[in-house]
């Protein structure tokens, strides 16, 4: 799995390579670009998080107890609620490169990096929601250090 991520951003850095062999101006620092990568990383968890967290207190307290325990309270969400918090990142994404990028259209180094690490991380999530996006609506799912784990809750009065 780390591979093909680190495969996807040296896909982009190629991309780059190819459509910009010559830059018209300077290279940023190492320094520049690192901080640049870690910043994008940072940007893509952080409404990751937020977008799991606030669906998640949305979700946990509308679905009372059934079945012997509060749905929601392990984390789980249904599967519409968990595609969202898959897509919303990578929408984030796309909306601050449109508010923030030059308006001439050219890339600059930083923001090739920025693509690069965003595509990276992003691949993971866009091939789990493509797992999931063909799952019935009955199902939620819990993100664990395995993987995702499918759970069908018991619907109905015990």
């Amino acid at each position: 799995m780390n591979a093909s991520c680190a495969a996807m951003g040296v896909i982009v850095l190629l991309a780059f390579q190819l459509f910009l062999p010559d830059p018209v101006r300077p290279l940023p620092s190492l320094s520049l670009l690192m901080m640049t990568s870690v910043g994008a990383a940072l940007f893509y968890f952080g409404i990751r998080f937020v977008a799991y967290w606030a669906i998640w207190r949305k979700i946990s307290g509308n679905y009372r107890q059934k079945g012997g325990r509060c749905l929601g309270a392990n984390g789980e969400l249904p599967k519409n609620a968990f595609m969202v918090v898959f897509m919303a990142p990578l929408a984030a994404f796309g909306v601050m490169y449109l508010i923030l990028a030059d308006p001439s259209g050219a890339l600059g180094p930083g923001w090739w990096v920025a693509i690069a690490v965003v595509t990276g991380i992003a691949f993971r999530d866009l091939r789990a929601a493509w797992h999931v996006l063909f799952l019935d609506q009955a199902r939620w799912l819990k993100e664990t250090s395995r993987g995702l784990d499918i759970l069908r809750p018991v619907v109905g009065d015990s």
